[in-house]
């Protein structure tokens, strides 16, 4: 019965062990708070996130850090708010302070820590240092904002076809050329097909088709809407291929609307 005891102590000793290395050697954050958000353990990497000396952080409260005051408090009330719903655990994102006043913002996804009863006794968080990936994010969405304007004011739209998904993404200046209801086109290449002049419809396809054939720019001079019976002008269209030589997006760079000519006043 000891020799079983001792044997078991062991492995346990040998798993506290196994565990205390993983969370001093993982390159995220780990956190347990009790029920007044007072921090009772925080593993290295938490520390270096926020440039803390070692042991520094167990004791402050899990919105001590925080770059605002007024999210300071909301998160206050979100923490009583969780004791009470015991919602389902969902990811935040909260601006923090480091040690030499820098601002980062950091990823927490967080389970609620219960006792053999199941009684509620804390929270246990895993935290992620994202600053970089939400300037990334910050300044593709400003690409975006400035490539639309810049479409908007010279009349000028672009479009994406994903061929392994049969994908098409249109630009919003290409909607509002065609004067087609984003919410109403199905963006795939066969729905642009079918908003194509019927006459017309053939001799886009086959362009196309050959292009990937060929691997190469094509020009398409002109092709009519099926509703309005517009003849547009399609300036150069260029296909390209990822290293294997398989089709992916195609781009092209614009149908200016300066080039309409109403071809039939009715349909």
């Amino acid at each position: 019965m000891a020799s079983r005891r001792k044997k078991a102590e062991t492995e346990l000793s040998s798993k506290e062990r196994w565990l205390s290395r993983l969370l001093e050697t993982l390159p995220y954050g780990v956190q347990e708070n009790d029920l007044n958000g007072v921090i009772t353990y925080s593993n290295p990497a938490h520390h270096r996130i926020l440039g803390r000396e070692p042991g520094e952080l167990p004791g402050h409260h899990i919105w001590d850090f925080l770059a605002r005051q007024e999210e300071k408090e909301v998160l206050r009330e979100m923490l009583q708010e969780t004791i009470r719903q015991e919602q389902a655990p969902e990811p935040i994102v909260n601006r923090c302070l480091t040690a030499d006043g820098r601002e980062v913002q950091l990823e927490i996804n967080w389970d609620y820590l219960r006792d053999e009863e199941g009684r509620l006794t804390g929270f246990i968080s895993v935290i992620s240092d994202v600053t970089e990936r939400a300037r990334a994010e910050e300044a593709l969405k400003k690409s975006k904002v400035m490539l639309a304007q810049a479409q908007r004011v010279a009349h000028v739209g672009s479009w994406e076809l994903d061929l392994r998904n049969n994908r098409l993404s249109w630009s919003d200046e290409i909607y509002r050329i065609f004067e087609i209801d984003p919410e109403r086109f199905g963006a795939s290449y066969d729905a642009f097909l079918e908003r194509v002049h019927p006459d017309d419809r053939e001799r886009v396809d086959s362009a196309y088709s050959r292009s990937l054939e060929t691997r190469e720019p094509y020009d398409q001079a002109s092709l009519r809407s099926r509703e309005r019976f517009w003849d547009i002008r399609v300036p150069k269209i260029d296909s390209i291929f990822d290293n294997s030589l398989v089709p992916r997006p195609s781009w092209s760079p614009g149908v200016p609307p300066q080039h309409r000519k109403l071809v039939a006043a009715t349909h």
